[in-house]
Parts: structure tokens; C-alpha cells; sequence
């Protein structure tokens, strides 16, 4: 992330707060946010691999192993990122006080 540490810790826990929400949102939804074993599983005290683990396996962007770099980011994360800002723009998706505070330091014409 190239922000400073004290924003990272901000965005950081920005995502978790989202994830969470989806989270809990997608129990009452049928499960499209995360499926039925794609995280891991807690029992009697051992873990059980979830699905998610086969899927980053040979994924260097998403590998466990931490990477430094300061190259823009992966196809990937920006299609990701798209989609979500795209969502955002939407009715579904967006809230009555986004524009202004996304404007905010802008000159209007």
C-alpha cells in the first residue's frame, strides 16, 4: 500500500469493516458472499483448509507471502477495484451524501 502508516491502518481497517458487513449481510442473503467451504473451518480445535487455498495456490499476486514493490497493481486488483467503484455509481449501491463528500476540495463549475 503506498500510503503513510497511519492512513494504511485507516484503509486497513476500512476493509475488514466492509468484509465483516458482507459477511453478516450475505447469512441472510443465501451465501453469495463467501460459499459454503471456501473459508476455512474451525473444530475441536483443527482447522480444516477452506476452498480459497486451492484458488490462490498458484497466484503469485496472491500468494501468503508478503511482496514489497512499488509497481502499479495487478490486472486483477484493478478489476476489482473497477467493479466495485462501479457499483458504487449505481442505485443499488450508492448513498445520498457520496458525491459531495467525494467532491469536497473541488472546484464546481
Amino acid at each position: 500500500m503506498e500510503f503513510q502508516p497511519d492512513k494504511a491502518v485507516d484503509v486497513v481497517k476500512a476493509c475488514v469493516v466492509l468484509h465483516n458487513f458482507l459477511a453478516c449481510a450475505d447469512v441472510s442473503s443465501g451465501g453469495h458472499y463467501i460459499p459454503d467451504g471456501y473459508s476455512d473451518a474451525e473444530s475441536g480445535g483443527s482447522v480444516t483448509p477452506g476452498e480459497w487455498r486451492r484458488v490462490v495456490a498458484g497466484d503469485v499476486s496472491l500468494s501468503l507471502t508478503p511482496q514489497m514493490s512499488r509497481t502499479r497493481a495487478t490486472r486483477a486488483a484493478q478489476v476489482v477495484r473497477n467493479d466495485i467503484m462501479q457499483f458504487f455509481q449505481t442505485p443499488g449501491g450508492a448513498v445520498q451524501w457520496q458525491d459531495e463528500i467525494v467532491s469536497r476540495g473541488t472546484l464546481r463549475t
